[in-house]
């Protein structure tokens, strides 16, 4: 299952940031587990999708167990709890190697933010026990954060039937 989204960061100032870890949550079922790909923006030839790169390194994600925890903190602080059978798949940015949480700091975010830009996110869905059958799409709730600030957001990703499907 494709999980894709886009989002925007407008020009901003970053005030009271030193340095961040950007984190993406996914709500996702507990028989699931979630491969992640780079961030594209929209800087190529005739602004086509390039992979995002932050002080020169393209960016990376790395599971991490403690922003599924985070994510779940979080949630349960609006009042909601997932569904039974639904748990937190969390995700901070890396090290090219995806080894270890990458960190920016608030002068490499701007450089790299300037006026703004969109970017187009990319995950991929597959069976935690492989299985030779396809995953039938299903919402999903989408967490963003970052380990340092008090920015969250959350949003339900709907299932989107592509054109010309039967």
């Amino acid at each position: 299952m494709h999980i894709r989204y886009g989002f925007e960061f407008p020009q901003q100032n970053l005030a009271g940031i030193r340095d961040v870890a950007p984190a993406v949550m996914m709500a996702i079922k507990a028989e699931h587990r979630v491969d992640c790909n780079p961030i594209f923006v929209a800087r190529g030839e005739g602004a086509e999708g390039i992979c995002l790169f932050i002080d020169g390194e393209e960016v990376h994600w790395v599971h991490h167990e403690e922003a599924g925890e985070q994510a779940t903190a979080l949630f349960q602080a609006t009042g909601r709890t997932l569904p039974e059978g639904y748990y937190w798949s969390g995700f901070y940015t890396s090290d090219l190697e995806e080894r270890k949480v990458r960190r920016y700091t608030r002068e490499q975010l701007l450089r790299t933010i300037g006026l703004g830009f969109r970017a187009d996110q990319h995950f991929q869905a597959t069976w935690r026990e492989p299985r030779d059958e396809p995953i039938e799409p299903y919402d999903v709730i989408i967490c963003l954060t970052d380990d340092q600030s008090s920015y969250v957001t959350f949003f339900r990703l709907p299932v989107v039937v592509p054109i010309g499907a039967s």
